[in-house]
């Protein structure tokens, strides 16, 4: 089983097991450069941002056209924050149906 803490960098044969793509980037080095030079903060963590906004992030970060990662400002529930984002090093699992009945998922 794959668990949302486990490290996609030394184990990456543990989600493509699982049919699961996962980041074409350290995550480490984001967080580093996002520390240093934040670019994008976002307002509003749920699950808009989780199914638009994080895969267009992803998508940037994946390419190399971002270097940073997002900021997410919750003006509103910081639970959002503490209970749904910190406690799995804040990854989300994107699972998408496709036409064919197959599923997408990204890491």
């Amino acid at each position: 089983m794959v668990k949302l803490t486990d490290d996609y960098l030394n184990n990456p044969n543990k989600f493509k097991k699982n049919n699961i793509q996962t980041p074409n980037f350290n995550q480490e080095d984001m967080e580093q450069e996002t520390d240093k030079n934040p670019v994008w903060v976002h307002f509003g963590g749920g699950n808009l941002f989780r199914c638009f906004h994080a895969e267009i992030a992803q998508n940037l970060l994946d390419h190399g056209d971002l270097k940073s990662g997002l900021i997410i400002a919750e003006t509103y529930d910081d639970q959002v924050i503490e209970q749904v984002y910190q406690p799995f090093n804040n990854r989300i699992l994107q699972v998408v149906m496709q036409q064919s009945s197959t599923y997408k998922k990204s890491y």
